[in-house]
Parts: structure tokens; sequence; C-alpha cells
């Protein structure tokens, strides 16, 4: 690391992600590296480093779950007369001098959670699967055989009884 660089860690706690009023991720145990270097243009490259564990809610049952966090993220910020964002690149006042981080490592971090976040199997809260599985509407396999028993060939218009046969031969 050069003379003109500098790092910093965080630790990210519940108090960090209960501030933010978070509904992605509602607890967690998160440290972040991040490493600031002075380019040769004047403006600055931020390096996070992320890694932990957030809590998130299971999309099935609803219960919290951990989700594992690592990721290395790259920011530039520069340096200018007003506040500016554009993809990774960030312009803050200078006048200010100073920014605020935060947000970028909250980002970061949601970023890296999946889209999709339930349990391994077998692991979901089993009396919340029950209540979903009683207030299903239509299981799938259900579904095609309820909608062939509410069709009755002498209601449809003779105009359509011909794509109905078609649909009943595939």
């Amino acid at each position: 690391m050069n003379s003109d660089s500098k790092e910093y860690e965080f630790h990210i706690g519940n108090a960090f992600f209960e501030e933010l009023e978070s509904l992605d991720v509602r607890t967690g145990n998160v440290d972040c590296k991040l490493a600031v270097s002075k380019l040769a243009d004047g403006s600055f490259q931020f390096v996070f480093h992320t890694k932990g564990t957030v809590q998130v809610p299971c999309d099935r049952c609803l219960d919290d779950m951990d989700c594992q966090i690592d990721t290395d993220d790259m920011l530039i910020v520069k340096l200018g007369t007003e506040y500016l964002e554009d993809d990774d690149i960030v312009t803050i006042p200078e006048h200010e001098g100073s920014i605020d981080v935060s947000s970028y490592i909250y980002q970061f971090i949601v970023l890296n959670v999946p889209i999709k976040h339930v349990h391994a199997p077998g692991k979901c809260n089993t009396q919340m699967q029950d209540i979903l599985n009683q207030h299903l509407a239509i299981r799938s396999g259900d579904q095609e055989q309820e909608e062939d028993d509410a069709i009755d060939e002498s209601s449809i218009d003779p105009r359509w009884s011909e794509l109905l046969k078609m649909k009943n031969n595939i």
C-alpha cells in the first residue's frame, strides 16, 4: 500500500440494520474492510471487502435464516461542486470533503443477498409449511383437472369447440 492509502475497518451489527429499518436484512454480523487510495487524477478509489452473516426472512416460511456475505466492491470518489452519483462514481462537494460510506456498505450487503432465499430442504418451520399448504387455493397438479371439470362442452361457443378438441388431444 502506498503512502496515499488508508485502511479502515467497520463492524456492522444489529444496531446498524435496526437504524436503517431494513426490510431485506433484519440483523447481521458483518465486517467490512475499506482501502482508500488516491489516484493520479486526484480522485479516490474505495475498495470494500465485506464478509459475514446476515439474517433474512425465508421466502417460504418467513422465519429468519442465515445468509453468508462475502463480496468485494469498488467505488470511485471525486471532488466537485455538487453531489452526484453515476454508476460506481460518486462526486462529493469539495467544501464537504467527507463521505458517509454506510449507505454504500448496506447496498453492497443487500445486493449480495440472493434474490430467492429459502431454508435448506427440511429446515423450514413445519407449522408455517402446514398452514401454507392448507391455504393454497389450487395445487398445480389439481389445477388442470379442475379446469377440465369446469368446462361443459355444451356451453361452449361452437366456434371455440374445435380449439377445445385440439387441446384435449395434446
